[in-house]
């Protein structure tokens, strides 16, 4: 009878510590987890999050945060930062609402918390200043966003989401994430992408996931995150799912409407706005019609042109990608087609932009074509197209102030003018602080005087367009502005006589950046197609175009042309986080918090 129960024991023994290797084997996060002997912060303990895609393109999230203070004084709670909104390719931002629905413990009990509107982003300061507390505490916070998928892509959406924000000042032992999606989505008709660690990184040995149902993904974290960690996915899908989502009217407007006489003051600034343009900023106006013209106006770069045309002081992309295709024209550089890669019948391009060093071409080039040449080759004689990305656009400012001086210079624009407009932009930047000043220490009184900072609000916007039209063009621009348009008359209906008399000049190649700062490319190259013929082209290849094509024709020409365009101007802005291409912190939602 002993031997029996001594067996049992021994059977007993082992089937715990079978059961202590499958914990270890399914939940590596558990091993992980830190013992702490010595706490000096506040640290979370587990944070589980649940989240539940709605076909409207909103998110419903559940978060229970288990964080624990020790024994530290003067601890009163945890903060939570979720961002309203986002940046993605070229800048564009979009909303991401935010409601928040309650913050209590696992009990149910309300926490007291103030929210902090700031940067784009919503905070939730959760506790009591006047109460400390100690040990180990519990928060859910539930809350939704609208507006997180993206239909970008014509052949899939995606949602492109910060599961845990690396914008966290807490250390993090366990962390667990479920995602609800509508029964029409399963793991046989997704792809899934996701991103570990620090801002930017691409890891994937922080984070697991497993499809515990059809339509429910979950993650585990490995082991235990330290601050500023995070965790991103990408998931896509087929189209149709999901709708765009709609905008209330509160989250489209706010309180514009909800007391009238605080819209006085946007009202005024518009008038007293109006008055300076009026005086300052207005062109003058020639009663003339548009005839064409079969030269530059005034030799006039791309760039000059396309900044004198839409009479803003802004620098477009399209015009920086006009004046490196000049440069190539002129024949400074030379723009090289080279294979990235290849993926079954699908062929991925890069362009090799290589200087040629012509000392008698360049030195008659303006200031600022010979800042844009500078710039592109710092690194070296040869660079790849793709390296710019995320660091060209640095130089967008100097490029503009370049620009806007030799205009100024040429009695093309009003110093006037210019001038007004860095005081009306001045005066915008202190109504934006006083705006912030205000939202900050008085924001959470009574609506009463939220409307009066949304008044605020409107006249600083007011105030930022005007200084942006309040640059004028003088007598001598306007005319020029005239013969600038009588230019693009030309080129969209070119005639084949005029054409011939440029045709020793090499008309095709030479207006070919004013085509581009137009965009009328393809209209100028079927143009000169249709008055040249087919012969002209089947002997034709511009010197400054290497491309991986034997031979030259023109309809390949319009479309790798088309392509290096559209790769010059995409060298600022985020991308999707389909396919490799993102990394953690890229998504919508997440964002992060910390201990007060």
């Amino acid at each position: 009878m002993v031997d029996i129960l001594r067996m049992n024991k021994t059977r007993g023994q082992g089937a715990f510590l079978f059961l202590i290797l499958f914990l270890f084997l399914i939940s590596p996060s558990l091993v992980f987890a830190k013992e702490r002997t010595y706490i000096s912060d506040w640290y979370i303990k587990n944070f589980d999050t649940v989240i539940t895609l709605n076909k409207d393109s909103s998110v419903d999230i559940v978060e229970k945060i288990t964080a624990d203070c020790g024994d530290l004084p003067n601890k009163h709670g945890i903060f939570r930062i979720v961002p309203e909104k986002i940046k993605v390719k070229g800048g564009k931002e979009i909303k991401t609402p935010v409601k928040l629905i309650s913050i209590t413990d696992f009990s149910g009990k309300p926490y007291k918390y103030k929210t902090i509107h700031r940067n784009g982003t919503i905070t939730w300061k959760i506790g009591d200043p006047h109460k400390t507390v100690h040990g180990i505490n519990n928060y859910l916070i539930h809350y939704k966003v609208g507006n997180v998928i993206r239909f970008e892509d014509p052949s899939f959406d995606e949602f492109y989401w910060n599961l845990l924000g690396a914008f966290w000042d807490l250390e993090i032992d366990n962390f667990h994430a479920k995602l609800i999606f509508p029964k029409e989505i399963s793991k046989e008709n997704v792809k899934i992408e996701y991103y570990t660690g620090y801002f930017g990184e691409k890891r994937k040995d922080l984070a697991y996931y497993f499809w515990s149902s059809p339509n429910v993904l979950e993650f585990n974290s490995t082991r235990g995150l330290n601050k500023k960690q995070g965790i991103t996915i990408s998931v896509t899908f087929p189209k149709g799912i999901f709708s765009p989502y709609r905008f209330s009217f509160w989250e489209s407007y706010g309180d514009y409407f909800r007391k009238y006489f605080y819209f006085l003051i946007p009202l005024l600034v518009f008038i007293v706005c109006s008055y300076l343009w009026w005086k300052y900023g207005k062109d003058p106006y020639l009663e003339r019609s548009i005839v064409p013209v079969y030269e530059v106006p005034e030799n006039l770069t791309p760039l000059e042109m396309g900044v004198l045309m839409t009479g803003k002081e802004a620098v477009k992309k399209e015009f920086i990608t006009a004046e490196i295709i000049n440069l190539a024209v002129k024949g400074v550089i030379t723009i090289k087609e080279i294979e990235k890669g290849k993926f079954l019948i699908f062929h991925f391009k890069d362009y090799q932009l290589i200087r040629n060093y012509r000392s008698e071409i360049e030195k008659n080039l303006t200031l600022t074509q010979k800042f844009i040449l500078e710039k592109i080759f710092e690194k070296g004689d040869k660079i790849n197209l793709s390296s710019l990305k995320n660091k060209f656009y640095k130089n967008i400012k100097t490029i503009q102030k370049k620009t806007r001086s030799s205009l100024i210079e040429k009695q093309l624009i009003t110093k006037k003018g210019i001038s007004l407009s860095k005081r009306l932009r001045t005066l915008g930047i202190v109504l934006f602080f006083i705006l912030v000043l205000l939202f900050n220490f008085l924001g959470r009184w009574i609506p009463f005087f939220s409307t009066a900072m949304v008044s605020l609000l409107l006249s600083f916007i007011i105030i930022f367009i005007f200084s942006s039209v309040m640059p004028s063009r003088t007598l001598k621009g306007a005319e020029i502005l005239w013969k600038i348009k009588g230019f693009k008359m030309f080129m969209e209906t070119v005639d084949k006589d005029r054409a011939k008399f440029y045709e020793k000049e090499n008309i095709f190649e030479k207006l070919l950046p004013y085509a581009i700062v137009f965009g009328i490319t393809d209209i100028w190259i079927k143009r000169i197609k249709q008055i040249y013929g087919e012969e002209y082209f089947a002997a034709y290849a511009p010197c400054w175009y290497v491309s991986t094509s034997r031979s030259f024709d023109v309809k390949g020409f319009s479309s790798s042309l088309n392509a290096l365009t559209s790769a010059i101007a995409a060298n600022v802005g985020s991308r999707s986080g389909t396919r490799g291409a993102g990394g953690v912190g890229g998504g919508a939602g997440g964002g992060g918090g910390g201990g007060w």
